[in-house]
């Protein structure tokens, strides 16, 4: 072999080897660009949840600001009350204005949280927290009737607790089971079928 000849092998060794790392180093760029792009998206989800959780913040700062605003003014009328008694009809106006049902302008209103909805997961914990979470949700809307209770809170069954409960109405309507009317009975059927 001649000098020539070595050297282009050596020369063809080194761009074979060139070729091989360019090649590398591409596949190496498209990973990294993938990641890259994995993490824009990921920042883009983090930013939108973000101005999401400051949208309801200042939302909920606001109402927070509101209530407080109504409840002063509330103690105001209070305090009026008490260094003007008469007949009792200023305690009538500043109850019905505080409620929000007087003719005396209008105040805020506290918004009662709808519990979650109760699907018939065989868990003690779903259950429990559900029937508290409905006890509390009836409290804070004022229901005293128990069949009330009862049509109120159906609402918030679905999937497999639904057609159960679609069930129990066609045997109620059959005569096949005692009515369910009241809120007791209504969560011994619930815990009775649906607790582990």
């Amino acid at each position: 072999m001649d000098a020539g000849t070595i050297f282009m092998d050596n020369l063809l060794d080194c761009i074979e080897e060139f070729v091989v790392e360019v090649a590398l180093s591409k596949a190496k760029n498209v990973e990294f660009r993938d990641k890259y792009t994995k993490m824009e998206e990921a920042y883009e989800n983090l930013k939108v949840r973000y101005e999401y959780t400051e949208r309801k913040y200042a939302q909920t700062k606001k109402e927070v600001k509101n209530i407080g605003a109504a409840r002063d003014q509330g103690f105001d009328e209070i305090l009026k009350l008490q260094k003007s008694p008469d007949d009792g009809q200023n305690e009538i106006v500043v109850l019905k204005k505080f409620v929000g049902q007087g003719p005396i302008g209008s105040t805020a209103r506290v918004k009662v949280k709808e519990t979650d909805f109760y699907d018939g997961m065989r868990s003690a914990k779903a259950l429990g927290n559900f029937l508290w979470d409905m006890e509390q949700y009836l409290e804070c809307l004022g229901i005293p009737d128990d069949e009330a209770k009862v049509k109120v809170a159906t609402q918030f069954l679905t999937k497999d607790v639904n057609m159960w409960w679609r069930r129990k109405l066609d045997q109620i309507a059959n005569d096949d089971v005692d009515d369910i009317s009241t809120w007791d009975a209504m969560k011994k059927y619930l815990q009775d079928r649906f607790s582990p």
